[in-house]
């Protein structure tokens, strides 16, 4: 398989000539994390510069490993992987009259684990007053970027702004993607009253709940 990729690629390069752009380049970066057991597709994006004709692109796997349950197939990896780890592999795309190669590297992990930086919330509010002050929670994750939901429950009173968001990217300054909560309490009556917040990810370990109390006093 190896001498027919080298061949494939040196009948490449006299096709097409010595220009200094390469004319087809496999544009695919840092790849999307997987997590076991779970189901997972991402493509692998090929591009053309004009110098070849526009047509297909075909895609091997030159080195390295894959996760088991995971194929390179249909033009990008698919599967559902049964192992964890950092799986390091490269790649060959093969056009009409262009080859080129890249490597690549996956991590597959458990399912992503969410933080909520407070365990609890509480409000006070005095009657014919100023409405308290904006609370604010960091939401954090064993999975960068990780896109989550924040759900009020119980409560017409209160609300969290954004209802959803992505916790930071690797390498960020912040340690947690922020989430507003304020509280609308001119029409309740001198009480206590509770509810939550609860925030949860698409195959998420956890669903972190935030009590939020408000006291009303007259």
């Amino acid at each position: 398989m190896k001498n027919t990729l080298l061949v494939t690629q040196l009948a490449a390069l006299l096709l097409c000539g010595s220009g200094f752009a390469q004319p087809l380049r496999i544009a695919t970066g840092e790849l999307p994390w997987a997590m076991k057991h779970v189901p997972y597709e991402t493509p692998i994006e090929a591009v053309l510069n004009g110098k070849c004709p526009e047509g297909s692109v075909s895609y091997a796997l030159r080195s390295g490993k894959l996760p088991k349950g995971i194929e390179l197939a249909g033009g990008g990896l698919r599967g559902t992987p049964e192992e964890t780890g950092f799986f390091r592999f490269t790649i060959a795309a093969t056009a009409q009259c262009a080859a080129a190669t890249k490597t690549l590297q996956l991590f597959v992990t458990g399912k992503p684990v969410l933080f909520v930086d407070e365990r609890e919330i509480a409000f006070e509010y005095k009657a014919g007053g100023a409405a308290p002050g904006t609370k604010t929670l960091l939401v954090s994750s064993t999975w960068p970027e990780l896109p989550y939901a924040a759900v009020v429950r119980a409560a017409e009173w209160l609300r969290a702004d954004p209802s959803s968001g992505v916790t930071p990217r690797r390498g960020d300054a912040f340690t947690g993607d922020a989430v507003a909560l304020d509280v609308d309490p001119a029409k309740l009556a001198p009480g206590i009253y509770h509810a939550s917040v609860m925030f949860y990810a698409r195959n998420g370990a956890n669903a972190p709940i935030v009590p939020v109390t408000l006291t009303v006093r007259e």
